[in-house]
């Protein structure tokens, strides 16, 4: 017989797929000798079970070599072994976040987990505790490549249940979109409503500490964290603005600072943005600026760029507006240092409606938007213009038509990268699929089916040049897909 004695507790009872998921490991000595045993600090050898009551579902194991094995399976690196002398009667804890060891991560539904552990040759395994693993209901959604790291960073709000709205980020490892934890950065109660969430693009060489913000009544709150590590929360700062939008994309310019950007109706009615700037170093207090824009008319579709020339940080603002009957496309410079707006510079103006914009959200080259037209006239015409932001005619322009289905109907939604890529990307929900393009040429792709209910399409480029998509369905849950 066993002279230990495994229990386990799960911290939260109920998370959502892909949240963090710690667990308490008690290991209890009940012999009469010490036995050595691994130490918490060493590399973990406990081995996790998690069962179903679904009929033919086999359980599903966790453990750290395993992981470790899915992520490098050509080479698992021999583990550290450091042991402890447990006394008789005494006892050692472990902590475990089973979410990162979970590669896929774990499906929804209803668990009953345990622990085991090899002592002496002798399997010893703990009684089950249930958890539960609910599809996140995802009302905001944004997704950026980390520069440096080749990484995805997500940012979602999840309504739950019990009517509260909590904030998550996941930050994935280099390459692999899914692969990554979503830790709670907010919770926030109602009456308080959270409608847009943003995270960042570093402009220094990262090592996994990311800001993110999120719309809180009108107001932009933010966090800055690594891991599970939460470094400083801010409180919601007002920003000045009727019925503001948040950029999906901010900056974060060192780990202690980043900026973000929302557009709305300011003083007189006109159209304005507000540059949040927050800084850990003082509780990341956040300073807001102001400015008028000189957009004729509410945007349908704006996004802002980060450029630093000179020592000197400045957006240039795209906005897509109708005015006097025709879309007008324009730019303007917003200069950081001095919240000053340049004279706006007459992209383009033409009579079909923008579908969607493309700004990459760092400057580089060439300096220019991506802008989707239409679809327009009986065969559903697509006019894709790759736009200088100086201003003159199209470095690039492809057309394609809209995909059509056997009623008629147009696309209800369209993405693109956020990314000049030579041969621009397209996404599509068509109905009840999904379905990708190339601006070069090429058929409509399937991309996913049974795809009624995406919500918040994304397209991100990471630095191996993979296009992928994202997106959430009530259903389902957050989704990454590939396009080869």
């Amino acid at each position: 017989m066993s002279a230990v004695l495994l229990t386990i507790a799960p911290v939260h009872p109920e998370v959502i797929v892909g949240e963090s998921l710690n667990v308490k490991v008690t290991l209890e000595n009940t012999g009469t000798e010490p036995v050595e045993v691994h130490s918490p600090e060493s590399p973990s050898e406990l081995e996790f079970i998690l069962r179903t009551e679904e009929q033919g579902r086999e359980p599903r194991m966790l453990s750290e070599r395993e992981a470790m094995s899915l992520r490098n399976p050509e080479s698992v690196p021999e583990l550290p072994t450091t042991m402890a002398t447990l006394a008789p009667k005494a006892t050692l804890d472990y902590t475990e976040d089973l979410a990162g060891l979970a590669i896929p991560p774990l499906e929804a539904g209803r668990y009953q987990v345990s622990v085991a552990y090899r002592l002496a040759g002798e399997r010893v395994e703990s009684p089950g505790e249930p958890i539960s693993i609910v599809v996140p209901q995802v009302r905001a959604l944004a997704a950026a490549p980390g520069p440096t790291r080749g990484n995805l960073s997500l940012v979602f709000v999840h309504a739950a249940a019990d009517k509260t709205q909590a904030v998550f980020h996941h930050e994935s490892a280099p390459g692999a979109p899914a692969d990554g934890t979503a830790y709670r950065r907010a919770t926030v109660a109602p009456p308080a409503s959270v409608t847009a969430a943003a995270t960042t693009v570093e402009l220094y060489r990262n090592q996994g500490v990311r800001w993110v913000a999120w719309l809180q009544d009108g107001a932009l709150a933010a966090a800055v964290a690594q891991l599970h590590t939460l470094f400083v929360s801010v409180k919601p700062v007002d920003l000045g603005l009727k019925s503001p939008e948040l950029q999906p994309v901010g900056w974060q310019t060192s780990d202690n600072t980043a900026v973000f950007a929302a557009l709305g109706t300011g003083e007189g009615n006109r159209v304005a943005m507000a540059i949040v700037s927050f800084d850990a170093r003082d509780g990341g207090k956040g300073r807001v600026t102001t400015v008028p824009l000189a957009a004729a008319a509410r945007p349908t579709w704006w996004a802002a760029q980060y450029q630093v020339e000179n020592e000197k940080a400045r957006l240039h603002v795209v906005c897509a507006a109708v005015a006097e009957g025709k879309m007008q496309v324009q730019r303007q410079t917003v200069s950081l240092d001095t919240g000053e707006a340049e004279a706006p510079v007459l992209l383009t103006e033409r009579a079909e409606m923008v579908a969607a914009l493309a700004l990459s959200p760092l400057a580089g080259e060439p300096a220019a938007v991506d802008a989707l037209f239409g679809p327009v006239g009986d065969e559903g015409k697509l006019t894709l213009l790759r736009l200088p932001l100086d201003g003159g005619k199209p470095l690039g322009e492809w057309t394609s038509t809209a995909p059509e289905g056997p009623d008629k109907a147009r696309p209800s939604a369209w993405a693109m990268a956020l990314a000049l890529l030579p041969d621009p990307v397209v996404l599509a929900k068509h109905g009840n699929k999904l379905l990708a393009r190339r601006a070069a040429g090429g058929d409509w792709a399937p991309l996913a089916d049974q795809a009624a209910r995406a919500v918040h399409l994304q397209l991100a480029v990471l630095a191996d040049g993979v296009v992928w998509a994202v997106w959430a369905d009530p259903r389902t849950g957050i989704h990454f897909r590939a396009l080869r």
